[in-house]
């Protein structure tokens, strides 16, 4: 049993695989929203919310490994011995350190715009700082603003404002944890132990986790390829079509 909320696209049945998608700092699963209605005719799709996300509830202690515990506890509960993991973000951070810890249970591993080390430590712990002191709100424009890329946003102002609302909405506690784990966090030295193949793909524009830092994560895993598409941070988002593209040859062959 878990207390984390969780969806799936159907009842597991057999040769069904079943893909989990684990989300970015700030965003509840409504963020695979497109993502999924184009995986559920050919797998099981899984999502959930982090603590202090979306409906789930906040925990005491939330670090990279917690949040990996949290991954397993969705497989666990949705009667799942082994997914092909989907990262966006933070989301793909929990996807590294689940593919090192538990090779058995990772088919194979798609990591979105994300990074296994940021050297900047001070940003998160004033972006936590923030959260605690003033709310999302005061956060949110500068969050939104990496998310998506200019012109992207100035054309698609209803799904801006979807991100501010999954933004804002998130527990502010949550959000400050989630945010110092995430400062925490030095994935480095596992990336040579992600055994499954692996699919790196970097936003062009993105500001948060540039290719640069992608490129260095494809460098390090040891079956890993890395691609580049036109767009920024929350490419689910903004290139659903893209994303799905590359995503559906990788999964069948993984």
């Amino acid at each position: 049993m878990t207390d984390v909320r969780w969806t799936a696209s159907e009842e597991p049945r057999p040769g069904r695989e079943t893909v989990l998608l684990s989300n970015p700092l700030g965003a509840p699963l409504e963020l695979w929203d497109d993502v999924t209605d184009a995986l559920a005719p050919s797998f099981r799709v899984l999502r959930y919310d982090s603590p202090g996300h979306g409906g789930s509830p906040l925990r005491d202690e939330i670090t990279i490994e917690t949040l990996t515990d949290v991954a397993l506890e969705v497989l666990d509960a949705a009667e799942v011995e082994r997914a092909h993991v989907v990262g966006l973000s933070l989301g793909a951070m929990v996807g590294l350190s689940l593919a090192a810890r538990a090779p058995g249970r990772t088919a194979s591993l798609a990591v979105l715009c994300s990074s296994a080390y940021f050297p900047d430590k001070q940003v998160w712990q004033d972006r936590a700082a923030t959260a605690r002191a003033e709310g999302l709100d005061g956060l949110a424009g500068g969050s939104l603003a990496r998310w998506f890329t200019p012109g992207w946003a100035a054309e698609h102002p209803d799904a801006i404002e979807a991100a501010r609302a999954m933004f804002v909405g998130t527990d502010p506690e949550g959000y400050a944890r989630t945010a110092e784990a995430v400062g925490a966090l030095d994935l480095r030295p596992s990336l040579p132990e992600v055994a499954a193949e692996t699919l790196v793909v970097a936003g062009d524009a993105d500001p948060s986790t540039p290719p640069a830092m992608l490129r260095a994560i494809a460098d390090a895993v040891p079956h890993a390829r890395y691609e580049e598409l036109a767009g920024a941070h929350w490419l689910p988002v903004e290139r659903p079509d893209a994303v799905v593209e590359r995503l559906v040859p990788f999964l069948t062959r993984g």
